[in-house]
């Protein structure tokens, strides 16, 4: 063999080489980042059947608890005095009856206009006109009261709070808000209720705050 026969294969056997340590080195590599990604989608996957059997079994929950839903198809209305009535409307949708249900203050408020709560009041303050018209609420029944306030044209988003107990004695509080235009008097239709919050926080069943 001559000297460059050698050389060019000495050549070739160190480049196989350097090939076969790269292509190991690459190969570990990518396990690595496979092993990697199975850990991290597994994780995902854990996270994602824990979220599912917590929102199932809140569903479950919010099914076996009274649960009130606003209606407020019934119109606003003026009186001859210069008020705009607000009647409102809530509907036991849930599977058990709720029993002690009244109007809870907003915020540790106090006054007369302690139970509502005014994004954007531009002044205007709310304050009930007629109270609840029963404390309880058999499933699929609903509540009826009304709010007032002095006859204005802006658009206002009112808030207010109930407290409720269920047939055990658990209390419960919900949250409501509804947009009205005073000047059409009407209610959107993007209303909001509030899954309700159990109080008793020693009761492990209560599970949502």
């Amino acid at each position: 063999m001559s000297f460059w026969e050698f050389t060019l294969s000495y050549i070739v056997s160190v480049l196989a080489l350097i090939i076969s340590i790269v292509s190991i080195y690459i190969n570990k590599q990518q396990h690595k980042e496979n092993l990697d990604l199975n850990e991290r989608l597994a994780k995902i996957q854990t996270i994602q059947s824990d979220q599912q059997i917590y929102f199932q079994e809140q569903q479950n929950r919010i099914s076996q608890i009274p649960y009130f839903c606003l209606d407020v198809t019934k119109p606003i209305y003026t009186t001859t005095d210069g008020q705009l009535i607000l009647p409102i409307t809530l509907i036991n949708v849930g599977i058990q009856s709720a029993t002690s249900i009244h109007l809870k203050p907003i915020n540790d408020k106090t006054g007369l206009d302690c139970f509502t709560d005014t994004l954007y009041d531009m002044g205007v303050k709310h304050y009930v006109h007629e109270y609840l018209d029963k404390y309880f609420a058999l499933p699929q029944s609903s509540i009826c009261f009304s709010f007032l306030c002095d006859e204005h044209k802006n658009k206002l988003k009112l808030s207010f709070k109930i407290e409720f107990s269920d047939l055990i004695g658990r209390i419960y509080e919900q949250t409501f808000s509804v947009l009205y235009c005073g000047k059409e008097k009407i209610y959107a239709q993007n209303h909001f209720s509030s899954i309700p919050r159990c109080l008793d926080k020693r009761d492990g069943t209560c599970g949502v705050d």
